[in-house]
């Protein structure tokens, strides 16, 4: 048990007689009536001083917005003020658009996540199987899971190969352990959910992908400040330049996860409203040429990413290489 929420990683069997579901099942001892909306912002916050230039693509003396360092529709509150030319921020917003409108929209609606489509999101219905009937739930009501690409290693890091346009993963769920009274008094226990589970598409994960480097980007601005575009790794990624989608993001292995990363420490940048972490590190290590295929020692900085941490007790912790460390 852990996070804020209450929430633990629930067994899965898959469902013979249901394709594309797979089954999970709730008993009244994992009821939690009165689970908090702990993503949803108190207010946002800038993390510096306006930037006053694009941190994408460098242009100054036009209109800048600010830029969210996790999305403003996962919840996130820190940003970078003047930070983002209308150009650039096209290009985010539509990546992200993909990820918060597909497989992570369900939870938004249950978590009540900031959108700017509040109403159409709050009057969403959705459908699943519960003790052998079909039903028909509100978005606060249902039982959304939720869906985590582990993504293979990151090549630059650890080696392997790397593909252009393509990216091999699996998946992890995560069940809420919310279920409401209301579900249990009408279906009685143990109620027998079965989800519809929705994968990402080729077309999510890669937007997924660049979501994870715009958000260790922002978090190396955010900590080192704005540095040479031309020495950032991961900037044509995010801007569509680039289709080498494994060669700085990834999953990190679980044997090198970082074992502080979990609870709050020294270095580790949090935010306290949602439950996602964010972290900057220096790392010398060994990394792969990716012209020469040859090993070289290299100081890099590097962010890892862990999203939905309260909700999602155990959440992997993603990886994204960003630039040479000074």
């Amino acid at each position: 048990m852990g996070g804020q929420g209450g929430h633990r990683r629930l067994p899965l069997q898959f469902n013979p007689y249901e394709e594309g579901c797979r089954t999970c099942v709730y008993h009244s001892d994992r009821l939690r009536n009165n689970m908090s909306n702990h993503f949803h912002p108190r207010g946002q916050r800038p993390v510096c001083s306006p930037i006053n230039q694009c941190i994408y693509c460098g242009i100054t003396g036009v209109p800048l917005s600010d830029e969210h360092i996790v999305p403003y529709g996962l919840g996130g509150s820190l940003y970078l003020p003047k930070a983002s030319c209308k150009d650039c921020s096209a290009i985010t917003s539509a990546f992200e658009g993909k990820v918060l409108g597909g497989p992570f929209k369900a939870i938004r609606g249950l978590l009540d996540m900031p959108s700017r489509k509040m109403a159409q999101q709050r009057a969403m219905k959705y459908s699943l199987v519960i003790n052998g009937k079909t039903v028909e739930l509100s978005a606060s009501d249902y039982p959304a899971p939720l869906l985590y690409p582990i993504l293979p290693p990151a090549t630059f890091l650890h080696g392997g190969v790397t593909q252009d346009d393509q990216v091999n993963v699996e998946y992890e769920i995560f069940y809420p352990l919310r279920v409401t009274k209301k579900l249990i008094d009408i279906y009685g226990e143990p109620l027998h959910i079965s989800h519809p589970i929705s994968s990402f598409s080729d077309e999510q994960i890669r937007a997924f992908i660049r979501m994870l480097a715009k958000i260790g980007y922002c978090s190396l601005v955010q900590k080192h400040g704005l540095r040479s575009l031309d020495s950032i790794f991961v900037l044509d990624l995010i801007l569509g330049r680039s289709k080498q989608y494994n060669l700085y993001v990834g999953t990190v292995p679980p044997k090198l996860a970082p074992l502080s990363f979990g609870q709050p420490a020294t270095g580790l940048r949090e935010n306290e409203q949602i439950s996602h972490r964010f972290a900057v590190r220096t790392l010398l290590t060994r990394v792969i040429d990716p012209q020469t295929g040859h090993q070289q020692e290299r100081k890099l900085y590097c962010a890892y990413i862990r999203l939905g941490e309260g909700y999602a007790f155990g959440a992997p912790i993603y990886e994204v290489a960003l630039a040479p460390a000074k």
